[in-house]
């Protein structure tokens, strides 16, 4: 790049590569304002522990929040995982 040489594939893939991870970011923090508003962003960022914070307490409000659809939803996502590692044996 010192000399200007700017029309390289690289230096092209590597510019997407940056704005594709900002795009990404900038998505990511608008969604969470969407969803949670400031309070969700700054529970973020504070290093705190709230009482009965625990990853005990957190199993059981998984387990009690899940509905069916999610259950159907996480098993397909499960399995595409499994099929991606073991299809792969079988190809030639």
């Amino acid at each position: 790049m010192p000399k200007g040489e700017l029309d390289h594939l690289a230096y092209y893939a590597h510019l997407i590569a940056w704005g594709v991870a900002i795009a990404a970011l900038s998505f990511h923090l608008l969604l969470g304002v969407k969803v949670g508003g400031i309070p969700l962003l700054l529970s973020m960022v504070q290093w705190g522990k709230r009482d009965n914070d625990t990853p005990q307490i957190w199993l059981k409000a998984i387990k009690l929040s899940q509905s069916t659809p999610l259950r159907i939803i996480e098993a397909v996502v499960f399995g595409g995982i499994v099929l991606a590692f073991v299809l792969p044996v079988f190809s030639d």
